[in-house]
């Protein structure tokens, strides 16, 4: 199997997987003892980046995107009518694969290789990282495009869904702020071992040498 089928094939295998867990209970984790629920729903968008590169990364992101925008429109959930909105279900994706496709190159640059343990080590920073870069760019982009624009004319917000009264540092901040400490931090703790725990399997394993080249 030449580069480019390789690639090909496990882009599509990645885009499939993330189709899949854009839906509700299958791209999410229930924690047990705490009042919060961590998306992994991204983890096929940073593998890529990480295994393949910067275009497989950004087309896997943007399926997985994609999948996020039509999931909102058929899966009613809290959050859907934002995610109705391609800047906030699309580039934030997008965004994330940029992000974790700049920390692991520029970590394998400076460690010279992937050697042994670098690999899991640099695969979790860039988890983390891109679990970070995700939390912020999801949550930012419902502020930017939602909160502050409408907070500000005469203090109503309106939501696709909703409407009701706050101000632009108000109950919105507050809110996205609680959703940044709880699931952001769970979605940072699981991500940060999950990217660790597939790319280290995905590079040693036979099973994984779709995903690496050589």
């Amino acid at each position: 199997m030449n580069e480019k089928t390789r690639k090909l094939v496990a882009t599509a295998i990645l885009s499939g997987i993330a189709v899949v867990m854009s839906f509700p209970f299958v791209g999410t984790l229930a924690l047990p003892l705490m009042p919060a629920a961590a998306s992994i729903a991204f983890l096929p968008v940073m593998v890529a980046a990480i295994m393949l590169g910067f275009w497989p990364g950004v087309a896997v992101a943007i399926v997985a995107g994609a999948a996020s925008l039509i999931r909102a429109f058929i899966i009613p959930t809290m959050m859907a009518p934002f995610f109705m909105n391609p800047l906030v279900s699309m580039i934030p994706r997008i965004l994330v694969a940029i992000t974790v496709w700049v920390v692991f190159n520029a970590m394998v640059k400076i460690a010279k290789d992937t050697k042994g343990a670098k690999i899991t080590v640099m695969a979790g920073i860039s988890g983390a990282i891109g679990s970070i870069a995700n939390t912020f760019f999801v949550l930012g982009s419902v502020y930017l495009f939602y909160a502050a624009p409408l907070a500000s004319d005469g203090g109503t917000l309106m939501s696709p869904s909703l409407s009701f009264q706050t101000d632009a540092f108000g109950l919105v901040g507050f809110t996205l702020f609680g959703v940044a400490t709880t699931n952001g931090l769970a979605e940072l703790i699981i991500n940060t071992i999950l990217v660790a725990v597939l790319v280290t399997a995905l590079t040693k394993a036979r099973f994984g040498r779709i995903f690496r080249s050589g």
